[in-house]
């Protein structure tokens, strides 16, 4: 892989596609751009793209330009959308033209729901089983995750471009015509350490930042279950032998609100869940020069507390969430008295 140009960036929506003969999954990825931009950014997203180019090998890329002011159900409006495809070390363009957004907006429909049925066949040939519905693609708003990360990139980067950059979540959600979404976003990826980051925002009063974990949600069945998230992402990371690092945070006023949990997934089962991870906690001042470190060798040397958990396929991995409980608790109310 060659020498980067953007070392943090994020990816505005991931898609498996169907598998060719010789990759287990393979991906489509989409880099949304408003036009008309202002220098700065433009130079940013070029970077980007340069990067994006160079890691990504057997994919396809989709630079899509766009107006933001005629993209509010105006079937009319117009994209300029640039395909190509990276084999070995090359980038090839195979397709660049404008299209108007009621023929785009059917071929992405198809994509997203040819997502969906490669899902499906994935779970049925293991056991039969109600497939779990995607997330759907919603409007940014207040303290959601793309915002606080935007605001990470701004400080990470020094590079203010970053800040109320929606990262195509506007277009996404007009082009899905509010069907769910089964693609994902990557929230931060570290080019060079190979990381990709999910930030996780506490939304429960019943845990804390420090307790809170995807498998008290997820694998349960349930309507909100959102394990499809973790699954396409677990995927995606082994595709291109990335490291999937969880953020567990909450951007109000609370008792723990200055703590943040950073988890290492040792392995996702995509019938069973997380089998097992290593969590540290840290103080949320400490997160910006961690991720400029990006090695659990930072986190050992300033980590309030850690914790090991594990489990096996036949385990039940929240026979261990009480651990997780008094962990958390304890180093909470630690936390207090140092601080």
């Amino acid at each position: 892989m060659e020498i980067t140009k953007s070392h943090f960036l994020m990816l505005d929506r991931v898609v498996q596609i169907k598998p060719d003969l010789k990759w287990k999954y393979a991906y489509h990825i989409y880099k949304f751009i408003k036009v008309p931009m202002y220098p700065e950014l433009r130079h940013r997203k070029l970077n980007e793209f340069y990067t994006i180019q160079h890691m990504f090998r057997d994919t396809v890329i989709s630079v899509v330009l766009y107006d933001d002011k005629r993209i509010n159900n105006d079937l009319e409006a117009k994209l300029k959308v640039e395909r190509f495809k990276t084999p070995n070390n090359d980038l090839n363009e195979i397709d660049s033209r404008v299209r108007g957004f009621a023929d785009y907006q059917k071929a992405f429909c198809e994509e997203n729901k040819a997502v969906y049925e490669i899902s499906k066949r994935s779970e049925r040939s293991k056991e039969p089983k109600k497939l779990k519905k995607g997330r759907r693609s919603k409007p940014l708003k207040k303290d959601d995750p793309d915002e606080y990360v935007t605001e990470l990139l701004a400080e990470l980067t020094n590079d203010r471009t970053f800040l109320g950059d929606d990262e195509g979540a506007k277009v996404t959600k007009n082009l899905l015509n509010d069907h769910s979404t089964y693609g994902i976003d990557i929230d931060l990826l570290d080019c060079d350490n190979k990381i990709v980051y999910e930030f996780l925002r506490r939304s429960s009063d019943n845990v804390n930042n420090l307790s809170a974990h995807p498998m008290r949600y997820c694998w349960n069945g349930k309507p909100s279950d959102n394990s499809s998230k973790f699954i396409s992402l677990w995927r995606f990371c082994t595709r291109y032998n990335f490291k999937l690092v969880l953020v567990s945070y909450s951007s109000y006023e609370e008792n723990d609100s200055n703590l943040v949990k950073i988890i290492f997934p040792n392995k996702i089962d995509e019938n069973v869940g997380f089998l097992g991870d290593e969590e540290f906690a840290i103080k949320k001042s400490n997160l910006v020069e961690y991720l400029r470190n990006g090695s659990k060798e930072y986190l050992e040397e300033n980590d309030i507390g850690r914790i090991v958990l594990n489990a096996d396929e036949s385990s039940d991995y929240w026979t261990l969430k009480d651990k997780l409980k008094d962990w958390a608790d304890s180093i909470t109310e630690a936390y207090k008295n140092i601080r």
